[in-house]
């Protein structure tokens, strides 16, 4: 297995785990998010439901920032393996990737 195609799969199962990691965060932010109801009032907080909501808000924008870094290396994974050469490619074949724009829309498209 070429090394670039290596390096595609450890940060593409690193994107994935940090996908996973942002679901439980995500989950566990609902939870606190809830936990506060019994200090709240609709909107109306004592001291405690405003440090359990802040606590669900800390945990909610982590979430998020874990998401968006899992789903960049999971696309970076994505993208070394399908550039990368492939072992028993010709000295005719070489991988291309192709991007185009048009009047309906986005196209992707290669030879790998």
């Amino acid at each position: 297995m070429p090394a670039q195609r290596l390096v595609a799969l450890v940060a593409a199962g690193a994107g994935v785990v940090g996908i996973g990691v942002s679901v439980g965060l995500g989950f566990e932010a609902r939870a606190r998010f809830q936990d506060a109801g019994a200090h709240c009032d609709g909107d109306l907080c004592d001291d405690a439901g405003i440090k359990i909501r802040g606590d669900a808000m800390d945990l909610a924008r982590a979430g998020t920032i874990v998401f968006l870094v899992g789903a960049a290396g999971l696309a970076t994974g994505g993208v070394l393996w399908f550039t990368a050469p492939s072992p028993d490619a010709g000295a005719g074949t070489r991988p291309a990737v192709q991007v185009g724009l048009g009047p309906l829309g986005l196209s992707l498209g290669g030879r790998f």
